[in-house]
């Protein structure tokens, strides 16, 4: 089955998780730098946002440049159907 190229670079960082206590996982305080929102510098900030505009920024594409998840919702094509690669954004609560 096809996948998009951003499915695939997305898929290496499988696991990727915040630490507990004072320090902070420098792979999310790295997506935060390539997603323009250097001045992060906690893991605890959300960062589902930052994530996504960091992979495809990776990737030489164009993401929302916000680190907000809702941002997604205006960015790319709207499906009828969930396909692989699509960018789900879920409501809390």
């Amino acid at each position: 089955m096809h996948q998009p190229i951003w499915l695939r670079a997305a898929r290496q960082h499988v696991g990727t998780a915040e630490w507990a206590g004072e320090r902070h996982n420098p792979t999310i305080l790295r997506y935060f730098q390539l997603s323009g929102h250097a001045w992060v510098k906690t893991d605890e900030t959300p960062w589902c946002a930052a994530f996504v505009n960091a992979v495809l920024e990776g990737l030489d594409l164009s993401g929302t440049g916000t680190l907000t998840a809702r941002s997604f919702l205006k960015w790319g094509l709207p499906l009828d159907n969930v396909r692989p690669g699509a960018v789900a954004v879920f409501r809390r609560g």
